[in-house]
């Protein structure tokens, strides 16, 4: 049985106030914790995006990393399609459109989901999955 559960991810940010607007709005997600100094580098917003879920935007004006650093983040949703609707409302980028994936995995079996790309307006990029119990490219 693990012993560790996920708490959060953090995504380093130049532009905090575009990057939790983004996904404030994209995840109908709320502020639990903000603290730091605004402006100084050490600003860090913590967001609820689901049951106990939280995800981490820091506030980072140093050249000590990329933009954005992750090598990606892939959040579970719904309804891919819509999600990426509003996304695009939102300002975001597609970078990979919605593509159905069925997947082997080494014990034989199969993962079945819906995936795509997109970059928020702040630029970062990130993963939507909406999975999927069966072939529903054939539906």
């Amino acid at each position: 049985m693990p012993t560790a559960v996920l708490n959060h991810i953090c995504l380093q940010t130049k532009d905090i106030t575009a990057t939790v607007a983004f996904f404030t709005g994209l995840f109908d997600a709320r502020v639990v914790h903000e603290w730091g100094t605004v402006g100084t580098g050490d600003h860090a917003v913590i967001l609820n995006v689901g049951p106990g879920v939280t995800f981490e935007i820091f506030e980072d004006h140093s050249n000590h990393a990329p933009h954005g650093i992750w090598d990606h983040v892939a959040f579970t949703t719904q309804d891919i399609h819509e999600t990426f609707e509003k996304a695009q409302a939102l300002g975001a980028r597609v970078v990979v459109a919605p593509a159905f994936s069925d997947i082997p995995t080494f014990a034989g079996g199969m993962v079945y989901m819906w995936y795509g790309y997109l970059q928020s307006p702040a630029g970062e990029v990130f993963e939507l999955i909406q999975e999927a119990d069966h072939d529903e490219s054939r539906d």
